[in-house]
């Protein structure tokens, strides 16, 4: 004898809709996992093991830190190497016109124009910034560390008032 089984729609459905739901849970795993390159739940995956996963990454991204910050210390001393080079090369051609300037007369008037010259030279070389920061202001990185030697700045106006006033006055002598 034959017997049927009946299986109800709603078993049927039911079975279809389980199907697709869990079809759709995988395949949404499986495209973030793709898509990070990681698993998508790594505790589930690795289990016991997933404390040195995360430590791995921690000690992983802290040597990108470190990487990252010995690229912009290399520019920093890049940088600062190339000017020191360039301030280098100013003084000694600075002194050499100075040693010949000094055996001649009117020598003060023969080498006031490079030393104008070198002195702008020389601000614009300490006033170089890397990355925001000033490389040769010290502490205060923020600030320029040479204003410019101009008519009017305070920087002429000290000169000035320490070198060309007269010499009376600069050295008083006791009485």
């Amino acid at each position: 004898m034959m017997s049927a089984n009946y299986i109800s729609t709603l078993m049927l459905s039911s079975s279809l809709r389980s199907s697709i739901t869990n079809n759709q849970a995988a395949l949404t795993k499986a495209s973030k996992e793709a898509t990070t390159g990681r698993f998508a739940d790594v505790g589930l995956e690795l289990g016991a093991t997933t404390g040195s996963d995360v430590t791995l990454r921690a000690d992983l991204s802290f040597a990108d830190q470190l990487v990252d910050t010995n690229g912009l210390v290399s520019g920093r001393l890049d940088t600062t190497q190339n000017r020191i080079t360039q301030l280098g090369a100013t003084a000694t051609s600075f002194l050499k016109d100075l040693i010949a300037a000094r055996s001649t007369d009117g020598g003060g008037r023969i080498i006031l124009p490079p030393a104008s010259a070198n002195l702008q030279d020389l601000i614009g070389a300490l006033n170089v910034s890397y990355n925001g920061s000033y490389l040769f202001s010290g502490v205060n990185t923020q600030n320029t560390p040479i204003t410019a030697y101009t008519a009017g700045s305070a920087s002429k106006n000290q000169v000035d008032a320490d070198f060309l006033r007269p010499s009376a006055s600069r050295n008083p002598r006791p009485a």
